[in-house]
């Protein structure tokens, strides 16, 4: 599994369990998006994070 696919599952494990999303989260998936080539998905996080 990538990098990019285990941060996805870490994301969703961590919402799943109540943890909320913080600044370092979201730093980490948008540098993995950015450095895969996923620049849209990477500005959608970063104009629309899912804070809860």
């Amino acid at each position: 599994m990538g990098r990019l696919k285990r941060l996805y599952k870490l994301f969703r494990e961590m919402s799943s369990k109540g943890c909320k999303p913080d600044i370092y989260t979201f730093n980490s998936l948008i540098n993995g998006l950015c450095k895969n080539e996923k620049m849209d998905q990477a500005l959608k996080r970063w104009v629309q994070p899912e804070v809860k």
